[in-house]
């Protein structure tokens, strides 16, 4: 299973843990209840031909600690999940041809597929307490916030909103209003046949040595040479704490 490295930092212990949480920067958390979805790949699986492309959309359980397959496609290269309606379903997309255009699929927990979004435009979605949100529009058009209640299957969704043209690309923020359900949910699907993430080492010490980990090693690979490049991404975490994300980018070897 393909997965970037990713840490979180205790404030209050300072101290530095590795976690499998966030498998992929393009990560979702359901914060009632700390569940996290993420593209991945799963080489038992079809994949896309694209170079790269990921295959599985993965689940995160905060009981466990582990990061397993819940759903696989080779007909999309897989680019990110979301949570939508109150976190009992999922939003996956992802794109299949050369010009990344991005296609949208939900699916339930269960691994069942309840529909397409079929507007061509949308460059934004994020889910809400019955069903999903997203933007759309042509580039140099407006952008026009769409509701989709999708709790009643057929029900079309609404324009609530359009900008001005021309406007910058708009981009959703989480709120903790947005989904605030803890469950009960339907289980998980579990791949057969799939490989799950084990969970995390033990905390790996002190935080005054962060930046001296984090540029020791990245995915085993040694970095003294300057021949790699770290971003790290700050995340929502438990009080206290702060979630890192690292990925790491080759360099040329010119630099």
């Amino acid at each position: 299973m393909a997965a970037y490295d990713s840490y979180v930092w205790d404030m209050t212990t300072n101290t530095v843990t590795p976690t499998n949480t966030y498998p992929m920067v393009n990560a979702d958390t359901l914060q009632p209840t700390g569940e996290t979805i993420a593209v991945g790949l799963d080489t038992h699986f079809p994949r896309h031909p694209n170079p790269g492309s990921m295959n599985v959309v993965l689940a995160y359980d905060p009981a466990t600690s582990t990061s397993s397959p819940f759903y696989s496609t080779g007909d999309l290269a897989l680019f990110g999940a979301k949570f939508i309606q109150n976190g009992e379903r999922v939003v996956y997309y992802g794109f299949s041809g050369s010009v990344p255009r991005y296609s949208y699929t939900m699916v339930e927990r269960s691994g069942a597929v309840v529909g397409n979004l079929t507007d061509p435009n949308i460059s934004d979605v994020i889910g809400w307490q019955d069903g999903i949100i997203y933007l759309s529009g042509t580039p140099g058009g407006s952008q026009t916030l769409n509701v989709l209640n999708t709790r009643t299957a057929g029900t079309p969704p609404s324009a609530v909103w359009s900008s001005a043209p021309g406007v910058p690309p708009l981009q959703f923020l989480e709120t903790p209003s947005n989904m605030n359900s803890t469950g009960p949910f339907t289980a998980w699907n579990h791949l057969a046949g799939s490989v799950s993430l084990p969970p995390a080492p033990p905390p790996s010490g002190p935080a005054t040595a962060l930046s001296v980990r984090l540029m020791a090693s990245c995915g085993g690979k040694s970095i003294t040479k300057a021949s790699w490049d770290i971003q790290a991404r700050v995340r929502a975490a438990p009080i206290g704490s702060i979630q890192l994300d690292m990925v790491c980018h080759s360099r040329p070897a010119s630099q």
